[in-house]
């Protein structure tokens, strides 16, 4: 070994302990970062499918096809309720126009020829007059929502050597947040959350709140507007029932669309698209309100009220009542001032007779067949108490014997209610609708012209000698909105004997006598069996749910009550006037 390569190694007797306990920390704490490479946009633009939309021309094309299926909606809906066709497509393309011209953020105009007028042709093709994808075809990993959003395409890092460090910065934002990060960390320390991801949260939020009118439920406001203005007497819930039998395109309806237009979109704004669930009647009634409110700001279009009379029948006929019924519902709905229009800002205003006097009552932009079922509930709770306690009525010219016996109404609503949760507990009968559903519906996805070619290759594997029509026609028979009821008809009258005995021992209470208003935001508290049981029937008619149902009945007690107060008030001042 050479004596300058030699090295010398001195021995350390001692020892080291090493632990692993901390109990002082740092002012700095150590991150680790990641750096991701950015994606070479030019070449993936070269790669792209030119027969692709993106950016602006991907939203505008995601409206085109909006449109479409609206003028689909239409025409299915115009042969399921036999309405006037050229009048109802009218007044539909009148507020799809006004529709889309009050989005946050409208649709840009037709990227082609907005191009040409605008003398901007630097991105077309000189040769085929058509736009060049590698110049207008954004980033390809955008999300559906941001190429609905967003009109302008990033540019490719290209030159970016030459470039001044500013223009670096505002070309590639993740270097510019990984540059605002190590900056903060290194003069004030580890923090959770930056500012830039706070703003950057609000603008996700913000963007949410944006696209929530442009999704497909919105064709759903604007046909449901539409029949407001025509007067027809429809709820949310039979167009949730439609979509669910798959009578309203909605549900996947990309196959209806042509192929000319299913091609321009992506994975992205397929699924944008394709709803995989019928929108809830909340998220109907929210956007048909707001449409309805903008266009009476805006335009000075006045939305006319609800069709009352039809709908309050039919909500009395849900639960197989009488015209009695009807009329006890009628006057509790003029008692509590129901609001009968699709946004509270449509109807006139309260009479104030103080200076601090509202001008509105909590609860009134609510469905308007909500506050009509919420009605019928009332009168049920107030005629047969559904606090697990007996209300009888003594006198025969009381309204409340004209109605039939608290068991056998909770028994027939909840015989209504009740679902087969599994393939077990279905019958005979709920096995054949079920596969005549299937029969109509799943041969739409082979040929969507006239599914003939889907029901021969059904027939060829499982031979069904029912046709489909045949099949329709008892679908249709079986599942009338209108029950039939079990009880027996108005003027026929039973007293029976057990239950005037029974009354008389437990000392039953009269109707109306011993009224108890449960408290919906009590989360702890339970409600009795018979309460329920109506409040499910109710949720199920208007598609809301039960807990929704019984805290506007709530109000609507609260409401009587100052009613009754103030009816008293009077009263005993006139009294003491005299």
């Amino acid at each position: 070994m050479h004596p300058a390569d030699e090295c010398f190694v001195v021995k350390v007797i001692s020892f080291r302990n090493e632990t692993i306990e901390q109990t002082e920390f740092g002012a700095y704490a150590m991150r680790k970062r990641v750096l991701k490479k950015q994606n070479d946009r030019q070449g993936d633009a070269g790669r792209a499918n030119p027969d692709l939309y993106h950016g602006s021309r991907a939203k505008f094309h995601y409206f085109q096809c909006l449109q479409l299926l609206l003028r689909m909606q239409v025409r299915a809906l115009c042969l399921e309720w036999n309405l006037l066709l050229k009048e109802f497509e009218v007044i539909c393309r009148d507020l799809w126009a006004l529709h889309v011209s009050l989005l946050p953020n409208p649709p840009p105009p037709e990227p082609y020829y907005h191009a040409q007028d605008t003398a901007q042709g630097d991105n077309m093709d000189k040769t085929t007059g058509s736009l060049n994808p590698r110049q207008v075809q954004p980033a390809l990993n955008e999300e559906p929502d941001e190429l609905l959003e967003s009109g302008a395409s990033e540019s490719g890092l290209e030159g970016d050597n030459a470039l001044p460090r500013q223009r670096i910065l505002d070309s590639d934002p993740m270097l510019a947040a990984l540059l605002r990060e190590a900056s903060e960390s290194s003069s004030g320390g580890s923090r959770s959350s930056t500012p830039y991801q706070e703003d950057k949260a609000h603008r996700q939020k913000k963007k949410e709140v944006r696209n929530r009118y442009s999704k497909p439920a919105a064709n759903i406001s604007i046909l449901m507007l539409a029949c407001w203005q025509l007067r027809v007497p429809v709820t949310y819930m039979d167009f949730i029932s439609l979509i669910n039998q798959y009578r309203l395109p909605y549900l996947e309806p990309t196959h209806l669309l042509p192929s000319s237009l299913t091609k321009h979109l992506t994975e992205t704004t397929l699924l944008a698209l394709s709803p995989q669930h019928a929108p809830s009647a909340v998220v109907i009634h929210s956007l048909t309100s707001r449409l309805a409110k903008l266009i009476k700001q805006r335009y000075n279009i006045h939305t006319p009220e609800f069709n009352t009379a039809p709908v309050l029948w039919r909500a009395v006929r849900a639960f197989n009542g009488s015209a009695l019924l009807y009329s006890l519902s009628k006057t509790i709905g003029g008692i509590v001032s129901l609001t009968l229009n699709v946004n509270r800002s449509l109807a006139p205003p309260l009479p104030r007779q103080k200076g601090y006097d509202p001008t509105y009552h909590i609860g009134d932009n609510a469905p308007p067949e909500l506050s009509l079922i919420a009605c019928v509930c009332l009168v049920l709770k107030m005629i047969y108490g559904l606090d697990g306690r007996d209300q009888l009525p003594k006198d025969t010219n009381d309204p409340a014997s004209s109605f039939p016996p608290k068991g056998e109404l909770l028994a027939e609503l909840s015989s209504q209610c009740h679902i087969a949760s599994t393939s077990l507990e279905m019958t005979d009968s709920d096995v054949d609708k079920y596969l005549n559903f299937c029969e109509r519906v799943l041969p739409r996805r082979d040929d969507p012209e006239g599914a003939k070619t889907g029901f021969d290759t059904i027939a060829r594997h499982f031979p069904i000698y029912q046709r489909i029509d045949q099949s329709e026609n008892q679908e249709s028979t079986d599942s009338a909105d209108v029950p039939h009821s079990v009880f027996m008809p108005m003027g026929v009258l039973s007293q029976p004997p057990q239950d005037a005995a029974r009354s008389s021992e437990r000392q039953a209470s009269l109707p109306g006598e011993n009224h108890v208003i449960y408290n919906t935001n009590d989360i702890l508290g339970a409600i009795p069996y018979d309460y329920e049981t109506v409040l499910e029937a109710a949720g199920s008619w208007t598609g809301i749910g039960k807990e929704d149902v019984g805290g506007l009945v709530e109000r609507y007690e609260r409401r009587i009550i100052r009613w009754w107060e103030m009816i008293r008030r009077g009263e005993d001042s006139g009294k003491g006037g005299a």
